[in-house]
């Protein structure tokens, strides 16, 4: 499903999908991501000297261990990528020009035992669709 979470106090907002199969991306591989998608089947990372939409800058497993809930675990994700952005671009969120996409798992793959959260940064041109780039995203304090 495609969700959108506006955090309060900022005018960034995080967007967020589900994930079908874990996909192959790894961090610091840039992607070709729809931030319109309300699900990922597969993310393949590439090279960031290749014109690219997002850096992949976070990896990691959900923590809950119940059974599947939606809402628990998107918060989850949120959560490791606010915690994650600063670490990667060397400012927190907040006062980024930049924006993150967030992907977790679907109902279908956590019964397969799928947890990964991934945690993607783009840059947003006015009307918060990704502007294509070239280079990492890391370090630029953005």
């Amino acid at each position: 499903m495609r969700v959108m979470v506006a955090l309060a106090g900022a005018a960034l907002v995080l967007g967020g999908c589900s994930l079908l199969p874990a996909p192959t991306a790894d961090v610091g591989d840039c992607v070709d991501l729809d931030v319109n998608s309300t699900s990922v089947e597969e993310l393949e990372g590439f090279e960031c000297s290749k014109e690219h939409d997002a850096e992949v800058y976070y990896k990691g497993d959900v923590e809950f261990d119940g059974g599947y809930d939606a809402a628990v675990i998107e918060q989850e994700a949120v959560d490791a990528c606010l915690t994650g952005f600063e670490e990667f671009v060397g400012i927190e969120y907040f006062s980024s020009s930049l924006d993150v996409y967030y992907m977790y798992p679907e109902e279908e793959g956590w019964g397969a035992g799928d947890r990964e959260v991934m945690c993607a940064v783009y840059t947003p041109d006015a009307a918060g669709e990704v502007t294509r780039t070239t280079g990492s995203l890391e370090g630029s304090e953005l």
